[in-house]
């Protein structure tokens, strides 16, 4: 079990223990069950768990881009899409009671990762200008609605030629789970750039560093 769930089994555990019509043997039972899981929970925090549950990794390999570049227009954030599809995506190493970290639009997930957990995010693409000297700036979209909010920054200037590839693959960001806004809401990754320009994406692979 990830952390959140063995909170979320403790809690109720207590919820039960207050109800005063309970007999005393199933009582004695919930506390069993509630010190199997408080001992659990308690290797977690520690760091001391047998099992690594809340760390590991999923990369996310696109197919779709490498045939169907995506167009960038001048000054206009893009997201980036990422199928999934490709034959080096690899989900063996992901976090133990995670199924997944981004859904098949290539929009981030976080929704099963524990408040308080940090993932560090590599992303691999190719920009293509249409023109020499254009800006490039990359951001991460998070949250919903009124909450929405951006982390971005410029990332190169492409000077060295119109027409040639830029590819960026060793650019990791931080990114954490401080609140539900941004666990619980998609994340979306865009690019903007000063010119027109079309990209391919690789792909994502994701770090979750656990809490």
């Amino acid at each position: 079990m990830t952390r959140s769930e063995l909170e979320a089994q403790i809690a109720a555990i207590d919820a039960l223990l207050k109800e005063n019509y309970r007999g005393r043997q199933y009582k004695q039972d919930l506390l069993s069950q509630r010190a199997v899981f408080q001992q659990s929970l308690d290797e977690i925090i520690i760091g001391h768990a047998t099992h690594n549950i809340d760390q590991g990794f999923i990369d996310y390999n696109d197919v779709g881009t490498s045939s169907s570049p995506i167009a960038l227009t001048v000054n206009t954030w893009t997201t980036i899409t990422n199928d999934g599809a490709g034959a080096f995506t690899n989900k063996v190493y992901g976090p133990v009671g995670v199924s997944d970290l981004m859904n098949s639009s290539g929009e981030f997930e976080f929704s099963e990762l524990p408040l308080g957990t940090a993932v560090l995010i590599r992303n691999d693409y190719t920009v293509v200008p249409a023109v020499n000297n254009t800006i490039l700036d990359a951001r991460y979209l998070l949250g919903t609605g009124a909450g929405e909010y951006a982390l971005g920054s410029t990332v190169a200037t492409l000077s060295h030629g119109s027409g040639q590839p830029y590819q960026f693959a060793l650019n990791t960001s931080f990114l954490y789970m401080g609140d539900t806004n941004t666990r619980d809401n998609v994340g979306r990754f865009q690019l903007r750039t000063s010119y027109d320009a079309t990209v391919t994406n690789a792909g994502s692979v994701i770090h979750v560093l656990g809490t």
